[in-house]
């Protein structure tokens, strides 16, 4: 004959059983159709570019006089990177050097 706590693991072992058969499973979620534009490779329509933060001024001098500062840092910026070249050029190599 079996012991009591053996006998009480086998009962609860076969109402464990019989229990976890009669459950079933969660009905599953039908799929929801992709429409077309999803499924595509297509990017989606880009937006306007943002207008810039003075263009809120309307104002047509404080417009001529950033027009103008970007032209100078333009032409500044361009001699800047034409000075770096002819200096580089210029330079002495490591073995000049000794």
């Amino acid at each position: 004959m079996l012991s009591a706590p053996r006998g009480l693991m086998m009962s609860a072992a076969c109402a464990t059983l019989l229990l976890a058969g009669s459950i079933s499973p969660a009905p599953k979620p039908e799929p929801t159709p992709m429409s077309p534009a999803v499924l595509s490779l297509q990017p989606p329509p880009a937006s306007p570019a943002p207008r810039p933060r003075r263009a809120g001024f309307d104002d047509p001098q404080l417009d001529q006089l950033i027009a103008d500062a970007l032209q100078a840092l333009e032409e500044t910026m361009a001699r800047l990177r034409a000075g770096t070249r002819r200096s580089r050029k210029r330079a002495p190599r490591p073995s000049e050097l000794n």
